[in-house]
């Protein structure tokens, strides 16, 4: 594990990141959320990052932190 894994309790009850989310990425930068749908005891988040294009991200180990 890369120093400064965390990850995020499985099986989330509400999702974490909503559509308009503007959040920050290690590898991919800033961006939007488009969508965010609980699947797989998981939340699949689907992002428009500025010029990296758009990104289907699990959130539990996407490392994505929300930013104003």
């Amino acid at each position: 594990r890369e120093p400064g894994w965390e990850t995020r309790p499985t099986n989330p009850t509400s999702n974490q990141f909503s559509p308009g989310d503007r959040v920050q990425h290690p590898a991919f930068g800033r961006g939007t959320v488009i969508s965010s749908e609980l699947r797989g005891g998981d939340e699949e988040v689907t992002v428009a990052f500025e010029g990296r294009g758009i990104k289907k991200l699990v959130a539990s180990i996407a490392r994505m932190e929300k930013v104003s």
